[in-house]
């Protein structure tokens, strides 16, 4: 069954921006990723990141404890970009690390915690990847979300 969540970020962040997410899930999937994209505007309200816009759509999923998924993002040059990662109630850290289109480590936040952040400023357009390490699930799975924010 497909399910389309819409989370609105509000005039808080940014008027009329809506983070949007289509999954193929059950109703409790559903909920969860409910969860994490309010945490995911919850935490960017809690960092600061007021005067900054959603620039891609939320990507929500599951890894196992010590699993790790690399999402690919396209960036512009010379935009600041926040990205910005969450997890659930039996996460308790989950990191992140920018790479560029050659495998090159830009920048992490490997830092004991669940909610890392990456601040980027990238010197060239063009496709980025986002490796999501889930560095401590009490779980079998674990939900995640990663936002990136612009200005």
């Amino acid at each position: 069954m497909h399910r389309k969540l819409s989370i609105g970020i509000g005039t808080t962040v940014a008027a009329a921006t809506i983070f949007s997410v289509t999954l193929l899930a059950s109703s409790s999937a559903f909920a969860s990723a409910t969860s994490i994209g309010r945490q995911l505007i919850g935490a960017a309200i809690a960092i600061g990141f007021l005067n900054r816009t959603p620039t891609h759509d939320p990507y929500i999923n599951t890894l196992r404890n010590q699993g790790s998924h690399l999402i690919n993002v396209n960036l512009r040059s010379g935009v600041a970009y926040n990205l910005l990662g969450v997890c659930d109630e039996y996460c308790a850290d989950v990191d992140l690390k920018l790479y560029d289109g050659n495998y090159n480590l830009i920048d992490s936040d490997t830092r004991p915690g669940d909610v890392p952040v990456i601040s980027v400023i990238p010197s060239r357009s063009g496709r980025f990847y986002v490796e999501v390490d889930m560095a401590d699930c009490n779980a079998n799975y674990c939900y995640y979300g990663v936002g990136v924010f612009g200005r």
